[in-house]
């Protein structure tokens, strides 16, 4: 995956994406709905989950000269893991 292309991920239930919204409102980004763009501390995500598909896509859209893409990404990854997970 290039640090430019977005992260989408399968086989993610309702349960899943509230979950995963209270997790990142604990670490500085609401994710408010199904679809939106937030902020925190210069990075700046997009989101957009489709219930019927179970299928959540996430765009890094900024991140400040000392974070990659590639980080928050990875950071995002393990979130949505670790509510896989429960």
């Amino acid at each position: 995956m290039s640090s430019n292309d977005p992260l989408i991920l399968t086989g993610i239930t309702r349960t899943h994406f509230t979950a995963l919204s209270a997790k990142a409102k604990e670490s500085g980004i609401a994710l408010d709905g199904p679809s939106g763009e937030a902020s925190y501390m210069g990075v700046r995500i997009a989101w957009n989950y489709e219930q019927a598909t179970e299928t959540l896509t996430l765009n890094c859209l900024s991140v400040p000269f000392f974070v990659s893409k590639d980080q928050v990404y990875g950071k995002l990854k393990a979130m949505v893991e670790a509510v896989q997970r429960g």
